[in-house]
């Protein structure tokens, strides 16, 4: 008997959610999920693994991890939903505009929060697309 296929968009909701169950008991934050104060969290556990000179192996699989729970919190904050465009997984909140969390997280990996980190990021959604996203607390 087959399994039934995982679309990508499961499997990237799977992956935060499994990221949030690990995460939350680490970070001693009262309501770890999907919200800012769980990203401002995120953004120095980053810079935590970024400073341990993971390999590369290790790096894009928290890369992926990250990220798939990084845009589950911007889902969960100002909507949007999972959509590949240009050959990359980001949160679409129309056809023409997007935020592509993987990129963030893999950014602040490279070049730490000196260009802004995940949390900054995260703060800057809704005001570069204050008409397109909903605000929930």
């Amino acid at each position: 008997m087959r399994a039934c296929a995982v679309t990508v968009e499961e499997q990237i909701r799977a992956n935060a959610e499994m990221t949030a169950a690990l995460l939350g008991p680490l970070s001693h934050v009262d309501g770890f999920g999907y919200n800012a104060a769980s990203v401002k969290w995120l953004e120095g556990f980053i810079e935590r693994q970024r400073t341990r000179g993971l390999d590369d192996r290790a790096k894009t699989k928290l890369i992926s991890n990250l990220g798939s729970y990084l845009g589950e919190c911007v889902i969960a904050r100002f909507g949007g939903a999972w959509q590949l465009q240009d050959g990359m997984w980001g949160v679409a909140f129309d056809s023409g505009n997007a935020v592509f969390p993987f990129n963030k997280v893999g950014n602040q990996f490279e070049n730490g929060t000196a260009c802004g980190g995940v949390y900054a990021w995260f703060t800057t959604i809704p005001i570069v697309f204050a008409t397109l996203v909903k605000q929930t607390v």
